[in-house]
Parts: structure tokens; sequence; C-alpha cells
């Protein structure tokens, strides 16, 4: 049964991977913990006082990392505006 969840492999220096053997016990710690994140990232949260509506907690995570993304680049941008450089 696969998961989806990628089990953790170290890089060495020539960019190969290798895959860590895990005991059974650990690689099925890690398959059951990947399961529950999946249906808590799937729950759905009613937003509407705050005027979002109803959206799952993967979705409003998302919205603010990369609304918090966005607005740090726009702020660099700024930054960089007023010392005279370009964007």
């Amino acid at each position: 049964m696969k998961s989806g969840f990628p089990l953790p492999a170290i890089l060495h220096s020539e960019g190969q991977h290798i895959t860590l053997p895990l005991k059974k016990d650990t690689r099925n710690v890690l398959r059951a913990t990947a399961r529950k994140m999946r249906e808590d990232l799937a729950r759905v949260l009613d937003l509407t006082s705050f005027g979002l509506g109803q959206m799952t907690i993967g979705t409003l995570l998302n919205r603010m990392v990369l609304g918090h993304i966005d607005n740090m680049t726009g702020e660099i941008s700024v930054l960089k505006g007023l010392q005279g450089a370009k964007g």
C-alpha cells in the first residue's frame, strides 16, 4: 500500500538518493501519520463570520502561506525601489 508519504532519503554529493532502511513499525507510523494529516487537511471549517465562507484546513493554510509570500515579495520590491533599483 502506497501512502504518498515519502520515506526519508539521503542525498549524496553525486545527487543520488538512497532510501533509508526503516523498521516495519516506523513505516507503519509514517503511513498512519500521513493518512491522519490528509484527513485533518480535508476537514471543512466554517469561516463565514470572517467573510471567508467554508474551506478546508488545507486551503486555509495554503492561502495563508501564499498570501504571506506575496506580501513579503511586495515589500522587498518596494524597498528595492526606494533604493533606486528595479522591481
